[in-house]
């Protein structure tokens, strides 16, 4: 079954048994699929719902980067990637074993495109701290308009025709956190 949305409704406990009893509210479509389930043990995860940013941001973002790939004549990718490390907050300090930092980089680069790790000078012991950064994927609204808004920049310099601030403003108020 995907992924629903719900709501939790009630919370109680069967006095005589102990068991925990959950009510949630969901969207009365999907209750024949989950009258099949009836009975049946379950695994169940619950997470607070997050709509998914709009493809419309990942989508501009990849049309300026490729305008710019064409006018500075450098891949759209690094500059995907430099534009990530620009906007802040989308990183962590690690630390990692030092015979392990390059099979940690390999597996952590793997992840996507804007998904990149730096090894510092910083060392404590046989560990060495390392940055990562997380690809945009993973990304909020607030995180993704930064990145937007960098990109932007970059083709501002580069006097690249962008979206006006109003319609940025409409593009960005889609993108759901």
């Amino acid at each position: 079954m995907n992924k629903i949305k719900g709501k939790i409704t009630n919370i109680s406990r069967d006095w005589k048994t102990g068991e925990g009893r959950v009510t949630i509210a969901c969207d009365k479509s999907i209750l024949p699929s989950l009258e099949k389930l009836l009975d049946t043990d379950l695994n169940i995860s619950l997470t607070k719902f997050k709509k998914s940013r709009s493809l419309n941001a990942n989508a501009y973002a990849w049309t300026l980067l490729n305008e710019l790939s064409r006018e500075l004549n450098i891949t759209p990718e690094e500059i995907y990637k430099k534009c990530i490390k620009d906007i802040g907050g989308v990183s962590e300090a690690i630390l990692v074993q030092n015979e392990a930092i390059d099979r940690f980089i390999e597996n952590w680069n793997s992840k996507g495109i804007g998904w990149q790790a730096e090894i510092t000078d910083r060392h404590i012991k046989n560990n060495t701290v390392i940055i990562v950064y997380y690809g945009s994927s993973t990304y909020n609204t607030e995180q993704m308009s930064r990145l937007i808004d960098s990109i932007i920049q970059e083709c501002k310099e580069v006097n690249i025709n962008t979206l006006t601030p109003k319609e940025l403003q409409v593009l960005k108020d889609r993108w759901i956190a």
